[in-house]
């Protein structure tokens, strides 16, 4: 359900975008158009992410509203993200993680993309890439110090 409300609204939204790009004659291409994107999707995702993971929509409207009213980011420097359950090594791996995609991402748009590439190497190759990039994950991403399953994020509904 919730993938379906941020594709929806995603693709909603794009259709305005779409529209209002042609009216005003704006170059989609261009790298200014391209970044508003990627923020537009960012907003879209992390207020869904909220939305849904909140327990009700009024506690929901009150976090989005004290994030409007109270903006900062002394949050990021002041050691008060260490106390909201992730230490020091999650957020390593949330921003080796997050430069890993965009590296692929940026070397799609400027090269050949990474999957075209693995798409047109031989089935071996592909297995042990595969292979490796599962046990990079199963590592450490999952089985690491401190493991502790949990439900996923839909389990309440």
């Amino acid at each position: 359900m919730y993938y379906f409300v941020i594709i929806s609204l995603g693709n909603l939204v794009e259709l305005l975008a779409q529209e209002l790009a042609s009216r005003l004659r704006v170059n989609r291409d261009a790298f200014p158009y391209q970044a508003l994107r990627i923020v537009r999707t960012l907003v879209i995702v992390c207020v869904g992410e909220l939305v849904f993971r909140a327990k009700g929509f009024d506690v929901a409207v009150e976090m989005l509203r004290r994030m409007a009213e109270q903006p900062g980011v002394s949050s990021l420097v002041d050691g008060t993200v260490l106390s909201l359950g992730l230490d020091a090594q999650d957020i390593w791996a949330v921003g080796v993680g997050t430069a890993c995609v965009l590296l692929l991402d940026a070397i799609g748009e400027r090269l050949e993309s990474p999957w075209d590439v693995m798409a047109s190497k031989g089935p071996i190759v592909r297995c042990v890439v595969l292979v490796f990039a599962l046990a990079v994950v199963a590592v450490f991403g999952a089985y690491g110090y401190g493991y502790v399953a949990v439900d996923p994020m839909y389990a309440s509904f």
